[in-house]
């Protein structure tokens, strides 16, 4: 337990998902959290982590690895997050952060919830893991879908170029793969020799060896 008449440390983290969303998120998380640190009372944010555009399913992640450090070296009392499914979206994950913190006697709040327990951590981690896999079947539903309609899921494949589609009740309608004519020649040239039995190392050398150029990443 804390002692109430000591100063406490706190750490903050703040975590946004992908580059897609604004990165003044991170910047909003962390205003919230130093405003309710103000209003407790003697405690003193003095380490501030985050990731920027990482998934909270994603291990390894540089901020979220630092903080674990930081607590094992005993540099706070208190970690203070926005909600819990910035810290993590995967329960096993977010279970073993907790038994970190607590072993190590820091406690993990949140804003308009206060400190979390056991109770807390096991049903709103269920909660966030659940919200992840939903997601991924509904993004997995919807890139088969614009696949089946031969619209562009994402990425460029060698030998393919991005063509975007005309705007569709003013909206953006994405985009379509054609074939790029010049890139095409080398992947037929590259079946071909494949075909008659080269090697992938050979038919890569003779490709350099003739100044082919490999792929140019462009925006889909």
């Amino acid at each position: 337990m804390l002692h109430p008449a000591k100063p406490l440390r706190v750490a903050i983290y703040a975590r946004y998902s992908t580059d897609l969303q604004n990165s003044t998120s991170i910047d909003d998380q962390v205003r919230l959290c130093r405003q309710h640190a103000d209003r407790q009372g003697g405690w003193t944010v003095v380490k501030v982590f985050q990731d920027v555009a990482i998934s909270g399913a994603t291990r390894g992640r540089p901020g979220f690895d630092a903080l674990q450090d930081f607590i094992a070296d005993g540099g706070c009392d208190i970690v203070l997050f926005e909600h819990l499914d910035r810290l993590a979206r995967d329960l096993e994950v977010l279970m073993l952060f907790y038994k970190k913190a607590r072993h190590a006697d820091v406690e993990m709040h949140q804003p308009h919830r206060g400190k979390l327990g056991i109770f807390d951590i096991g049903i709103l981690g269920t909660f966030a893991q659940l919200f992840l896999e939903e997601l991924s079947h509904k993004t997995r539903r919807g890139l088969i879908g614009r696949a089946e309609a031969g619209k562009n899921t994402g990425g460029r494949a060698y030998g393919y170029r991005s063509k975007t589609l005309p705007e569709r009740d003013g909206k953006s309608d994405g985009s379509v793969m054609e074939i790029n004519p010049e890139e095409a020649t080398s992947v037929r040239r590259i079946f071909a020799e494949c075909a008659a039995g080269k090697s992938p190392r050979q038919i890569a050398a003779d490709l350099n060896a003739a100044s082919v150029p490999a792929a140019v990443s462009a925006s889909v």
